[in-house]
C-alpha cells in the first residue's frame, strides 16, 4: 500500500526531486484543445542534477499501438535515470490516441494524422522553451518505442510535421528508433490481409483513406533534399524486422545519406528492446549503443562551431575563408563525410602554431567556424584541416 501511494505522490506533483539524479517537472501542457483531456497534450521534463550550463535534449514518445500507453511509463522502467545519469535533459510526451478498446467505425476516434501532428506540437514547444529547464535546443534528439518509434521516424523524415510549424528537420540532431513495426503502411496492411487481429488495429490508427497511407509511412519520405538526422534502428532479429529495417537504411544510403546505423536486438522481444534499455542485466550492449549513438550526435558537437543544413554530403572540402583579406574576424567553412576527428589550425607563414579552432569528433555534415584574429599582426597566415585520411589547406590575410 505504500508503494502505492508513493509512485500516485511522484506522479501527481508537479515538481519533485525523484532521487540524487534529476527533479521532475509533470504535466506540462504544450497545447490546448477544447474539449481534450489535458494530460493527453502533456509532457514531463526530467532536469539533470549536478550539471552546469546547458544539456543536450532527448525526447521520448511511448509506444502502444497508437491508442494506449502513457508518458509516466518511462517512470517503470530505466529511460529516464539512464538519460539523466548522463547529463541529458530528458522530456517525455503524451499524444493523443486512437479509440481502446479498437474501434474502426467510431466517427470521432482520433486517427492519423493526429499522432504525428500532436507530437510535432510537443517537440516544437520544447524546441522553444527547455532552455528555462537547462536544455540546449541546438542539441535535441528523439527516442520512441513501438509506436512511439514509428513517430518519431515520422516527424523525423516527412515535411508535413514539424518544417510545417516551423521547425527544419535539421533541428533534430538524432533519432532512435526502439523496433519500429511500420515503415511501409500499404505493405503492412497488405500482409495483414483479412487478419483482425493484425489489420484492425493499423486501421483504428490510420483509418481508412488511402490517399494518406504514404504520408503515414516513413518509408515513403526518403527523398534527396532533405537535411535529416543521425538515426540508430535498434530492431528485433525477425524476418520482418531486418527486412524493414534493411530498407529504411539502404533507401538513406542510396539517397546520400550516410548517418545510419543498425542494431539487431537478438535475442530481445519487442519488449524487452524497451525494458532492458538501461537495465543492468543489458548483456548484448543495447544501451550501450544507443549511448553511444546520442553521444556522438548530441554531445560530439563543440562549443562555438555551427553545423549548417546539407542533405547530401558527396566530398570533404576545406572552403576559402570569407572575409578575406580581413581585419578582425572571418570565418571557415568544411565539410566532412565521415564520423571522425576533425582537427582545424591556425599558422603563420613560418608554419608556427597560432591557434587550435576545432579538435573534437564531429558527426557528418558542413560546418562554419569563427576565426578572431585578435591581436595578431597583420600578414599571410595558412588554416589546415585533417579528418581522417583528408588533409586540405588554405591562405588567408590579416590586414590591419
Amino acid at each position: 500500500m505504500k508503494k502505492i501511494l508513493l509512485i500516485l505522490l511522484i506522479i501527481c506533483c508537479s515538481e519533485q526531486t525523484l532521487s540524487q539524479n534529476y527533479v521532475l517537472y509533470s504535466d506540462i501542457r504544450y497545447d490546448s484543445i477544447a474539449g481534450v483531456d489535458p494530460n493527453l497534450l502533456s509532457l514531463d521534463i526530467y532536469k539533470p542534477i549536478g550539471y552546469s550550463g546547458l544539456r543536450p535534449v532527448v525526447v521520448f514518445i511511448h509506444g502502444g499501438y497508437w491508442n494506449a500507453g502513457d508518458k509516466t511509463q518511462v517512470l517503470f522502467g530505466y529511460l529516464a535515470n539512464l538519460f539523466t545519469d548522463s547529463g541529458y535533459v530528458f522530456v517525455s510526451i503524451n499524444y493523443r490516441l486512437s479509440p481502446n478498446p479498437i474501434d474502426t467505425m467510431l466517427p470521432t476516434g482520433v486517427r492519423f494524422p493526429v499522432h504525428p501532428q500532436d507530437c510535432s506540437n510537443a517537440v516544437k514547444w520544447v524546441f522553444n522553451n527547455i532552455h528555462n529547464y537547462s536544455g540546449d535546443s541546438s542539441k535535441m534528439g528523439l527516442i520512441g518505442h513501438s509506436a512511439g518509434a514509428h513517430l518519431v521516424l515520422l516527424i523525423s523524415t516527412s515535411n508535413s510535421f514539424l518544417p510545417n510549424i516551423g521547425i527544419g528537420l535539421h533541428r533534430i540532431r538524432a533519432t532512435c528508433s526502439l523496433d519500429c513495426g511500420v515503415f511501409d503502411l500499404p505493405e503492412e496492411l497488405k500482409k495483414a490481409g483479412g487478419f483482425v487481429p493484425r489489420r484492425a488495429p493499423l486501421i483504428n490508427a490510420f483509418g481508412r483513406d488511402t490517399s494518406l497511407y504514404d504520408d503515414a509511412s516513413p518509408q515513403f519520405q526518403i527523398i534527396q533534399g532533405k537535411t535529416f538526422a543521425g538515426f540508430l534502428l535498434v530492431h528485433q532479429n525477425t524476418s520482418d524486422r531486418i527486412f524493414s529495417n534493411v530498407r529504411f537504411r539502404d533507401s538513406l544510403i542510396a539517397n546520400g545519406y550516410n548517418n545510419i546505423q543498425l542494431f539487431n536486438a537478438h535475442p530481445y522481444n519487442h519488449q524487452e528492446i524497451a525494458t532492458m534499455l538501461g537495465s543492468p542485466l543489458d548483456t548484448i550492449g543495447e544501451t550501450d549503443s544507443v549511448m553511444s549513438f546520442f553521444r556522438r550526435y548530441l554531445i560530439g558537437l563543440p562549443t562555438g562551431v555551427k553545423i549548417e543544413s546539407n542533405p547530401i554530403l558527396n566530398s570533404f572540402s576545406l572552403l576559402q575563408n570569407y572575409p578575406n583579406p580581413f581585419n578582425s574576424s572571418t570565418n571557415i567553412k568544411f565539410q566532412i563525410i565521415n564520423y571522425d576527428r576533425v582537427v582545424l589550425k591556425v599558422f603563420d607563414l613560418l608554419g608556427r602554431e597560432v591557434k587550435t579552432l576545432v579538435n573534437e569528433e564531429l558527426i557528418p555534415g558542413t560546418y562554419e567556424v569563427k576565426f578572431d584574429a585578435g591581436n595578431l599582426p597583420s600578414g599571410v597566415y595558412f588554416y589546415r584541416l585533417r579528418s581522417g585520411d583528408f588533409f586540405d589547406f588554405k591562405k588567408m590575410i590579416i590586414t590591419k
